[in-house]
């Protein structure tokens, strides 16, 4: 009697175990290769600085690109849709943007006064603001100096929206003409401080653009009229 062959069972039996595990492994990742193909056809078009842009500058259109990024990108909530181009140009950068990179709204500041914000424009002697070297966007502190020496801050890290030169023309009377008229972001109690540091103090300017926050403050208090009602005619 011929012998007869066990072909078939030979086979499969080589390709047990390790063999049929490594086609199972060979099958699954093309099926995740697949997948994340297809992912990626799920994409949104947004908003990235098309140079690099540095604190102070004020965007125009040509400043910016369009790019595509996956629509179940984590970072997505961060950058700008395509339809919300148009609201980022004119504002300024207060912040470096780096090529490439989202552009997020916390890092720019429309310089134009608006209802959300309150501004004040103080002025200064250019020696007591970094010679003059304030521009819009930058962030300041402003320093009061008493006259017995006390030091304290009337603003920290407020927003400056515009600074001009000295001149007749200027937001108020700025003084001597190498004077610099500064306008700020203020709150409301950050408005009294540094009235009161215009008006009873020395004041000098630190730019802290990009600067450490500062650890603790001690605050300008304007000096109260303890009689009011003296200057009132009975």
């Amino acid at each position: 009697m011929a012998k007869r062959f066990g072909i078939g069972r030979g086979v499969t039996a080589r390709l047990s175990g390790g063999h049929l595990l490594m086609l199972a492994v060979g099958a699954l990742g093309a099926v995740s290769t697949f997948a994340a193909i297809r992912s990626t056809d799920d994409v949104v078009s947004v908003v990235v600085a098309g140079i690099d842009l540095q604190v102070g500058d004020q965007i125009t259109a040509d400043d910016l690109a369009i790019v595509e990024v996956r629509a179940d990108d984590p970072l997505l909530a961060h950058y700008v849709s395509l339809n919300g181009r148009a609201s980022l140009v004119g504002l300024i950068a207060t912040s470096p943007i780096q090529h490439g990179t989202a552009i997020h709204r916390s890092s720019l500041v429309d310089p134009a006064t608006s209802n959300a914000q309150r501004t004040m424009s103080f002025s200064v002697t250019r020696d007591r603001a970094v010679d003059g070297n304030i521009i819009a966007g930058d962030r300041i502190d402003v320093i009061a100096v008493g006259a017995k020496g006390s030091v304290s801050y009337a603003l920290v890290d407020a927003i400056v929206v515009d600074s001009i030169g000295g001149s007749s023309d200027g937001p108020i009377s700025s003084g001597p003409a190498d004077d610099v008229v500064i306008t700020v972001v203020v709150e409301s109690a950050e408005a009294l401080r540094l009235a009161g540091a215009i008006d009873g103090a020395e004041i000098r300017v630190a730019r802290s653009t990009g600067a450490e926050p500062i650890d603790e403050v001690t605050w300008f208090e304007p000096a109260t009229d303890s009689h009011p009602g003296d200057d009132i005619d009975a």
